[in-house]
């Protein structure tokens, strides 16, 4: 794996297969982690990922969709379709550099909008292929219940809380860490914000985190991930289009 840290020349040199774009966010975590917690997910999720491979990590995209977390202090979004936008410019960039592959590592829920375009640059490039992957989400169910007892996690809760214990505990600000139980659902976010859902507290059980259980949720996101991508560009060798 190479990253920017490398030159035009060693880069070419290196003949990476995969590029591998991490997409964040800079977005409130009320006062247990930092606004740019997303962003600090996406690049080592990314980063460990793509040491799986023949690789070229690029450095992690620091905005995405935040709508649901704005009105509190520090956070920034952008527009869906402005997010789209960027990723789809910058796939075709990498596309224009002979890359087969471009993989976008998504550490933020809110941008649901990148599988949409992915669906569309792999329907638009024949012989190419770009792969989503959340992390996050690609855990199965039954190996996460086996680690967390929350039952409603969604921002700055257990998991998230565990994962910043266990990569990053100088940053979390324990003496600031409190349960959230919203009475809510996770499709009121199209109505109202997570700090007005929420009350200013998280949404989930944050009191319940630990570096432990955030370095066996960790371990399994790579773990998953990395066969996830493996397994699509095993299929792309028999299918090169997304049409068959």
């Amino acid at each position: 794996m190479v990253d920017t840290n490398a030159t035009s020349f060693e880069l070419a040199k290196s003949r990476p297969e995969i590029a591998f774009l991490p997409v964040g966010a800079c977005e409130q975590h009320f006062g247990i982690l930092p606004l740019n917690t997303d962003i600090r997910q996406s690049e080592r999720l990314a980063r460990d990922i793509a040491s799986a491979f023949n690789s070229y990590l690029l450095p992690p995209l620091p905005f995405g969709t935040s709508l649901e977390n704005t009105g509190a202090s520090g956070t920034v979004t952008l527009m869906s379709s402005t997010l789209a936008a960027v990723v789809k410019d910058v796939v075709e960039s990498l596309y224009r550099q002979d890359f087969e592959f471009v993989v976008i590592v998504n550490s933020h829920g809110g941008n649901f909008v990148l599988r949409p375009a992915v669906r569309e640059i792999n329907y638009r490039n024949e012989g190419r292929k770009t792969i989503f992957i959340d992390p996050w989400e690609i855990v199965p169910a039954a190996s996460v219940a086996k680690i967390f007892g929350g039952k409603n996690e969604l921002h700055c809760g257990e998991i998230e809380t565990s994962v910043m214990l266990y990569l990053e505990p100088d940053v979390v600000r324990t003496e600031h860490i409190v349960d959230g139980e919203p009475d809510a659902m996770r499709v009121e976010l199209d109505m109202f914000s997570i700090p007005v859902l929420t009350g200013g507290k998280p949404w989930g059980q944050a009191r319940k985190a630990s570096a432990a259980k955030g370095r066996a949720f960790y371990e399994l996101m790579i773990r998953h991930s990395v066969e996830f991508i493996k397994k699509i560009i095993e299929r792309h060798r028999k299918h090169p289009s997304y049409h068959g």
